[in-house]
Parts: structure tokens; sequence; C-alpha cells
């Protein structure tokens, strides 16, 4: 029995055959296991149960103390008392010459006194953010160290960043974006880094336009995108890509965009699709020469009409309001601002001046009616004495387009952001 390590679960079991024919044999088995315990009988170290090494707060924070548990077995290996524990924090198992040189974990019982324990450590960890793996192993009185159990931290996405704005700067030359840290930032196998995501269109997968942003646990980041301001004419749509040490990535729920609203001489009928830090038609329409602009709002006091001209510019303009504009020549609005997931509009009865919030695909006349209970939705047409027509149900309503739309009742119209 040489070959059979020690151990607390083993059986005997007797087998006799006789040598007639033909051959009749009995077997019997031992009632209960036995121990085998004696010396160079244990060959193999202690094993660490699956899934019991775990980490608590996870992630923890950098320099905030942190729980690590896991349990060691012996009784299949060689059933010796278990004497030490150690664990590792790196990027892959560390080597058989790694023995002994981690941080020691203790009983949680206060002793190393059995064959199966419960293995602790707390303290602070002492590494870079990055991809590092917690290893665990444990020793016998034999001296053999065991295999090890492994974890991960990094194994899950970091957590989002919230974007907080978005302007044009230096002379308007430039656009700069703002966001506020991800909840994870400075935590281990959190948020190391930050990466600022720019697309022509709202759906698009877009890509890195800043390179790498450490983050610092600074309480907010800036990038600027030099050059993308009113100089130039593409439409530009940003979100924030927070990344870990292991490459895993996590993008912001909302949307930061430099969008253009082409205008032509006379009369246009408008809507802005974006939340702007300065809602003023005056900031809006800053590269436009025009003459004077219109809303109307239903839900607000009689008339419900508000004006502005060149000179008195202050009419505020909110996302999902449509407005009339009367340029005396062609040019283009430039809006910048943010667009949530998920937008609303309300439609107080009557005729409402409204347009699509946001950047939503394939919303169509029939599907707004569906929402609102519209029965009457009308939109710009430059040809027709009062720039007007009636939509037809299978129309698409455009961002940026304003139309009227006439409801029987109050209602919320909530659309996708894009």
């Amino acid at each position: 029995m040489s070959a059979v390590p020690n151990g607390d679960r083993y059986l005997v079991r007797a087998i006799a055959r006789d040598a007639g024919a033909p051959p009749l044999k009995g077997e019997d088995v031992s009632d209960s296991p036995f121990t085998l315990n004696r010396v160079g009988g244990d060959t193999v170290g202690p094993a660490i149960w699956a899934g019991s090494v775990h980490l608590s707060p996870n992630p923890p924070a950098v320099g905030s103390t942190v729980w690590i548990n896991a349990t060691a077995d012996d009784t299949r290996s060689g059933s010796s008392r278990i004497v030490a524990a150690e664990l590792f924090l790196l990027d892959v198992q560390p080597p058989p010459s790694a023995d002994g040189t981690g941080l020691p974990m203790a009983a949680a019982d206060g002793a190393f006194d059995g064959p199966v324990e419960n293995l602790t450590w707390s303290g602070t960890l002492g590494v870079p953010l990055g991809a590092s793996c917690l290893w665990v192993h444990a020793r016998d009185l034999g001296g053999i160290w065991g295999p090890y159990g492994g974890f991960c931290p990094d194994a899950i996405p970091p957590a989002a960043a919230g974007l907080v704005g978005i302007r044009l700067a230096n002379g308007q030359a430039d656009v700069e974006v703002r966001w506020a840290p991800a909840p994870d930032d400075g935590a281990y196998g959190g948020t190391s880094r930050y990466r600022v995501v720019r697309s022509t269109t709202p759906r698009g997968t877009g890509f890195d336009v800043s390179g790498d942003v450490p983050a610092t646990q600074a309480s907010s980041y800036a990038f600027v995108d030099v050059g993308a301001g009113l100089g130039d004419p593409s439409d530009y749509f940003y979100r924030i890509e927070s990344v870990d040490g292991a490459n895993n990535t996590a993008r912001t729920v909302s949307l930061a965009a430099k969008v253009r609203l082409d205008v032509a001489a006379g009369l246009n009928l408008l809507a802005l699709s974006v939340e702007t830090a300065n809602r003023s038609l005056g900031d809006l329409a800053a590269g436009v020469a025009w003459l004077a602009a219109w809303t109307y709002d239903a839900c607000g006091p009689a008339p419900g009409w508000s004006s502005a001209t060149g000179a008195t510019s202050s009419l505020p303009i909110g996302p999902g309001q449509g407005f009339w504009i009367n340029a005396s020549a062609s040019g283009s609005l430039v809006a910048v601002g943010l667009v949530a997931p998920t937008v609303r509009v309300t439609l107080c009865e009557g005729w409402n001046l409204v347009g699509l919030p946001g950047f939503g695909a394939g919303i169509t006349v029939a599907a707004l009616r569906a929402a609102t209970g519209a029965d009457t939705v009308m939109g710009f047409d430059p040809a027709d004495a009062y720039h007007l027509r009636i939509l037809g149900d299978a129309e698409v309503l455009a961002p940026g387009a304003g139309f009227w739309a006439h409801v029987p009742a109050a209602a919320v119209w909530t659309v996708p952001g894009w």
C-alpha cells in the first residue's frame, strides 16, 4: 500500500473465489471508513475548495482594507494537519519557486490544527491597478504546498462614467467634453483609464480620439477635441469609455453631440434634439443671420407664443421643442448638448410645436399618433402659403425638423434617445 496516500475515507473490500466449476465468489466491505496515517504516506499538498476564494469588497478601493478568504482541505490528499497558507496577487499563477514567499494567511479560528482550515487575510492591496488575480494555496504538516485556487477580481467590466457636459471652446474652434469619474475610479480591478470615443452617427461604433486618459480619482475629467468645433462641418457624437487593467470596457449611457441644423434663407421650421447647457437661441444661432424667431408652448399661459429678434435673442429653446426662424441668408445652427437614452416631451391639449427629442431612427408619424393620440400632424412645406402640410402616417420624423401635433388630451411622448 505504499502507493496509497494517507487519508481518512478509506474502505477495504475483501473478495474470495473458489476453484469449482463454475467458480463461486463472495465479497464484503468494511462497515465504516478508516484512516491511513503513516510516515511518508502524505505526498500531496492540501487542495483549495473550488469557489471558496473570495474578495470583499469587490472591487476594493485603493488603500482601504479588504478581506480575502478561502478554504483549504487535506482530507483527500494525505489527511495531514494544515500548518500554513499564503496568497499572491499576480497576473499568472506563481511558479513553484515562489512557494513560501507570498502574503501569509491565518486560520480563521485562530489556529492551524486540522486537515481542513478556513483561511483569512485582511489588509490593503499594495499592487497597481490591473488584471492581477488572487492565488491561494496551503502547506501541510509534511511540508508540501498544494495546488492553487485562483480568483480574478478584474474579470468583469468596469463601471460606466457619467457625461457632464459638452461645449464649444477656444473661440468655438474646438469641442470640449466633460465627464464625472466612474464609481470604481481608482479601485483595484476597476477603471484605470478613460477614452473619448467619437462617431459621426448617434449609433456608430466610433473610434478613440483622446488616447488613454489616466483615472486619477479626480472629481471630473475633460478632453478637448481640437478643430472639431464651428469650422468642422461634420456632426459628432461622443461617449466616454471606462477601461480597466484587463481591457474590459463600459460606455456612458448618455450621449454628447455636436450637430448642425441647416437653415435656408426665409422661414424655417426646426427643432432642438439635444439638452444644451445654455438654451438661448442667440447662442444656438450665433453663426446665422436671422431676423426673428418664434416658439409656441401649449402648456404655458395664453397666448403661448414667444418671440425674439436678432437684436434681442434670449428666446429659450429646449430639447424636443420646435421653433420658427426667419433667416436673411442660408447657414447652419450648431447645437452642442447631451442626449439621454430615453427622452420625453409633454404635449398639452390642442396644437403643440415640437420636434423629435434626440436622434431616434425610424420613428414615424403613425408611431407618434399611437403614442400620444394625436389626430393631426403637420410638417414644413416651403412651397405652401403657410409653409405647412399634413404629414402621412408612413413619413419618418427627422431629428432637427419641427412639426405641429394636435392632441385631444394631454400626453407624454416617450422615445429612445438614439
